[in-house]
């Protein structure tokens, strides 16, 4: 559906709050198909360990965000506003 849509940009951002379990390696086949495709994969992780388990998806220059209970809103947040800006700037 996503590839279907008429749009400049296309995202796709995952949250976490552990590993990819048994499919990472299809989840790194995916991502990068994605990226293929024009698809940035953005990922925030709650915790470090999560945060550097994602990291293998994203496909975005910008690092894996590390989130904590206390800054996930800010965080997810402050995501939507990169999301948005660097839209704009392309």
């Amino acid at each position: 559906m996503l590839m279907q849509l008429d749009v400049d940009g296309r995202v796709i951002a995952v949250f976490g709050d552990g590993d990819l379990g048994p499919h990472e390696q299809e989840a790194v086949v995916l991502s990068r198909s994605l990226a293929a495709q024009g698809v940035r994969v953005i990922t925030l992780g709650l915790g470090a360990q999560s945060a550097e388990a994602l990291s293998v998806i994203a496909t975005d220059e910008t690092p894996t965000a590390t989130a904590s209970s206390t800054t996930l809103s800010s965080d997810i947040h402050r995501m939507a506003v990169g999301i948005v800006a660097r839209r704009h700037r392309t």
